[in-house]
């Protein structure tokens, strides 16, 4: 069995993901402010505990 070094991520946002939307929602780029400000409020919209355990249920529930 392989073994996992515990700090790996496993999943990562880039600047270009914050663009792309940005330019599908707003029809233009972000500006420096508006990506820290971005960047300071995304750790609230993401439950990464529910889409851990949805995932785990969704894969092991059948």
């Amino acid at each position: 069995m392989k073994s996992y070094d515990e700090n790996e991520v496993i999943y990562y946002l880039t600047m270009a993901d914050l663009q792309r939307v940005a330019e599908d929602s707003l029809n233009r780029k972000l500006t420096e402010y508006e990506i820290e400000k971005v960047i300071d409020k995304l750790p609230d919209y993401i439950s990464w505990y529910e889409s851990i355990n949805y995932t785990i249920e969704e894969i092991f529930a059948k």
